[in-house]
């Protein structure tokens, strides 16, 4: 029992200073496919997949705002009200984004993340389900703040830019509800 003990001392000793993430190194860079020996913590993975929220976001947006940028005082198919008043335009076009745009933007991040820490399409599906009235109501709230800001700038770019600000913030705000329960 004593070289027991003084193995596994001497093993604690070694990995002393060590972070846990070090251990699962070979999970790092193991396919999707491949058995683990540990998982990554939660928290890791939402440190993964916030920057690729930014990432995978402005190209979308960006083309979203191009199209919502065609609608205007010129659009035919608008009620005269909603075309003579920038105000009342800007207002359409952020709730067509929350509606639209964010709702489904919301549902692939928690579908996602559900699918990376290997839950599977069936976990995908109860990810959503639980989860996307909470983050729609978050996201109504903040981007009813902030859109009517993000939709005054003349430029589609400046859109985008001003935006993927806000997205930094939302996505702790969406990793923190992907990783509950």
């Amino acid at each position: 029992t004593r070289a027991a003990t003084s193995s596994s001392s001497s093993r604690a000793t070694r990995e002393v200073g060590r972070s846990p993430m070090h251990r699962c190194a070979p999970y790092v860079i193991r396919p999707l496919g491949s058995s683990p020996t540990c998982a990554p913590p939660p928290v890791a993975l939402s440190i993964a997949i916030s920057p690729r929220r930014v990432c995978d976001q402005a190209l979308p947006f960006y083309y979203w705002s191009s199209l919502l940028a065609g609608v205007g005082s010129t659009t035919a198919w608008l009620p005269e009200m909603l075309r003579s008043s920038p105000a009342a335009l800007i207002a359409l076009k952020v709730a067509l984004h929350i509606v639209l745009f964010q709702t489904v933007s919301n549902a692939l991040y928690l579908a996602s993340h559900a699918l990376l820490s290997r839950s599977g399409w069936r976990g995908a599906v109860t990810r959503v389900r639980r989860s996307l009235w909470q983050t729609c109501l978050v996201a109504a709230v903040s981007f009813g703040i902030g859109g009517p800001l993000v939709y005054m700038l003349p430029s589609v770019l400046l859109q985008s830019a001003l935006r993927n600000v806000g997205v930094l913030g939302f996505s702790s705000y969406l990793a923190l509800v992907a990783n509950s329960g």
